[in-house]
């Protein structure tokens, strides 16, 4: 299965609010906070605070500290940023006993209360990669002032799968037929538990989600050109779905799945465009 090249939202509490703190860090707190705080939800595999997978099986995703160097250009350019590890997941390693458990209703819980953690006096924006883009209607949707999606899905991740499955709709139909009878903490390789991805299934149009955003929220929608793991087709939806919606669209020309060239990342490439449309749309 090529379900290992998804990504999807978790945060790192370990299901317990009084560590929330010991494990969710605004990153740089006595920077000014001269625009706002963004919160960078992951994709599907266990990520540490820094966007790193620590075990060797996630090739690029363990050689990569995508969410660390994204961070520090955003910093860069007066913003805050909140970022944190998955349940489970630290930075030299992955306690699968805990990984295990990450279903949507697991995610949704930790997710809130991660969000009330961002400062209420500045606009507070939502950063969702690739399937964390689904994880983002267990927020609390009337208090976000902005989004930015990268690699994002805007139909469903059955959509997604088949794209990766070169459309061969029967191999999709036999593999999920499959994970509907597996147990829900089971591992799908490296990526997510059978119960997460299940979970999932049930989003038919993720595009919907954004629809209840407060009508002046605007959305920046970053997607590769090269991206062979959400395809393009993705990106193309958003606004056709979302008509009333202001939306900013930007296709990363050769770009992959983090708008970096090859295996690499696009941090400032990220950063400068998230810079350049909040201050146009303020």
């Amino acid at each position: 299965m090529k379900l290992c090249l998804l990504w999807v939202v978790i945060v790192q509490l370990l299901g317990c609010a009084g560590n929330l703190h010991k494990e969710v860090r605004l990153k740089n707190p006595d920077l000014p906070n001269k625009k706002g705080t963004i919160l960078l939800i992951h994709g599907s595999a266990p990520f540490n605070e820094d966007g790193n997978v620590p075990d060797a099986r996630a090739g690029r995703y363990h050689q990569t500290n995508f969410y660390k160097f994204l961070s520090e250009e955003l910093e860069k350019r007066s913003w805050k940023v909140v970022r944190y590890s998955k349940p489970g997941v630290y930075q030299d390693h992955i306690d699968f006993n805990i990984y295990k458990t990450t279903d949507i209703k697991v995610l949704g819980k930790q997710l809130c209360q991660v969000w009330d953690t961002l400062p209420k006096n500045t606009p507070r924006l939502v950063f969702a990669w690739s399937e964390g883009s689904l994880h983002v209607a267990t927020l609390p949707m009337n208090q976000i002032d902005g989004v930015v999606l990268l690699g994002a899905i805007s139909t469903n991740i059955y959509d997604v799968m088949l794209s990766q499955e070169d459309n061969q709709r029967d191999s999709v139909e036999n593999q999920l037929k499959q994970i509907l009878h597996t147990p829900r903490d089971e591992m799908l390789g490296l990526d997510r538990p059978a119960g997460r991805l299940i979970d999932e299934l049930k989003i038919h149009a993720n595009w919907k989600t954004f629809g209840s955003l407060k009508k002046n929220v605007p959305m920046l929608v970053l997607h590769g050109e090269l991206d062979r793991e959400v395809p393009l087709s993705q990106a193309m939806l958003w606004k056709d779905k979302l008509p009333e919606k202001s939306i900013t669209l930007i296709i990363g020309k050769g770009k992959n799945h983090i708008l970096g060239d090859g295996e690499q990342n696009g941090a400032k490439f990220i950063a400068n465009s998230i810079d350049e449309w909040w201050l146009q749309r303020r």
